[in-house]
């Protein structure tokens, strides 16, 4: 009767209810728990929980002892040092602590640092104790510089002027001569913060920075035309009277920025007759150089490695490539272009939030037992059902 009266279709389609119902109700514990799949799986005899890796501590590195602490070193002597093209000399570290003992072999950690400005020589090794220095090619100027340091200690370093003979050739020479007549120095600026430059000589000049600072400029000979005449000066200024350091990067690995230290300069040049010049640029880099404080120390990151020089070009700030002197404490930098220039402490980078990653939540509706087996019931029953209502059509229909 019950065959005969319901329609074949229907009684498929509980047959499939039933299926989907009884399907659904297995996987329900599943579906309740989605943390499961990551905190572990319960079974009927107990519970397995995911292993959890054990950070591994970041070691501590270990004071160095006073008798090994690095106090100063002597490498490279005093004056300068010349030199014919393409030859050799070799400089070797002696480290001492602060009684003068000789601690090169039993100092830990020390590294080393040795450049060349103006490519007037290569290293074999940069970073060794004991090092060979051939000269450029060619008639060259400029510094050996060579820095050490140990952990916890402040870096020492030490540099002399190179200089290498012109190659010993035939060539034709064009004499750069003086000005006949001297520059006319610019009116309305203090004859302290400027000074004439010869085309042969070049020139220096030294400020005052205050506080014991000192503000310094060397133009060598040559920078400019043969008989060009020019004046420089140097201005402090506040940081409020140049454009604002660049904002810092929101990610990576460095912060992309600066803010301003103890010291803001502005470096003008005049033509011969005391004109300022709006832009200058010399043929050969002048040095540019910086006092430093310890509070410009303190504040920047890194400590002394977080010093350098900017220069605003017009539209940018550039970080020059600088490097820092001791005794007296300077921050140096060579530069071919004139600008209002900054001691510049580095920033540190933005930091990385960080966060935990799971399984996404898939709902937040989470069934009791005994729903669970109240669904699993009707699934069992709607299949019974469209079984025996299966049944009786077939035989409906054989009869009939």
């Amino acid at each position: 009767m019950l065959g005969s009266a319901i329609p074949r279709r229907w009684v498929v389609s509980l047959a499939l209810v039933g299926l989907v119902s009884l399907f659904a109700a297995s996987y329900s514990a599943a579906w309740a728990n989605p943390a499961s799949a990551t905190t572990g799986t319960t079974g009927t005899t107990g519970t397995t929980a995911a292993a959890t890796p054990t950070p591994t501590p970041t070691p501590t590195p270990t004071p160095v002892p006073a008798d090994t602490t690095l106090a100063s070193i002597e490498a490279l002597g005093t004056g300068s040092i010349t030199l014919p093209p393409n030859s050799s000399v070799s400089f070797s570290i002696i480290a001492k602590n602060s009684v003068g003992t000789d601690i090169s072999s039993s100092a830990p950690g020390l590294t080393y640092a040795w450049y060349v400005s103006n490519s007037c020589g290569t290293f074999d090794n940069a970073t060794a104790a004991a090092v060979i220095l051939t000269s450029a090619n060619a008639g060259c100027s400029g510094t050996i510089g060579l820095q050490v340091k140990q952990f916890g200690v402040n870096p020492i370093s030490e540099s002399i002027s190179l200089i290498v003979n012109a190659p010993a050739v035939p060539a034709v020479v064009v004499p750069v001569s003086n000005s006949a007549v001297a520059a006319v120095l610019p009116t309305g600026v203090d004859s302290s913060i400027v000074t004439e430059i010869k085309a042969s000589d070049g020139g220096s000049l030294s400020v005052d920075g205050g506080d014991g600072k000192a503000i310094s400029l060397t133009v060598p000979g040559g920078s400019l035309g043969d008989g060009e005449a020019a004046s420089v000066s140097i201005k402090l200024i506040s940081s409020g009277a140049v454009p604002s350091a660049p904002p810092a990067a929101t990610e990576g690995a460095s912060s992309g920025t600066f803010k301003f230290g103890s010291s803001v300069v502005l470096i003008t040049w005049y033509d011969k007759d005391g004109s300022a010049q709006d832009t200058k640029k010399i043929s050969k880099p002048a040095q540019v150089c910086m006092s430093y404080t310890p509070e410009d120390i303190a504040n920047a990151d890194g400590g002394i490695d977080g010093l350098g020089v900017w220069r605003h070009n017009g539209t940018d700030w550039i970080n020059l490539n600088s490097n820092a002197f001791t005794n007296p404490n300077r921050i140096c930098a060579y530069t071919s272009s004139f600008s209002p220039f900054a001691l510049g402490l580095a920033v540190a980078p933005p930091a990385t939030a960080g966060g935990e990653t799971g399984l996404p939540v898939t709902g937040g509706y989470s069934p009791n037992a005994m729903t669970m087996i109240l669904a699993m019931l009707a699934g069992f029953a709607l299949v019974g059902t469209g079984l025996v209502a299966a049944r009786r059509a077939r035989r409906a229909s054989e009869n009939s």
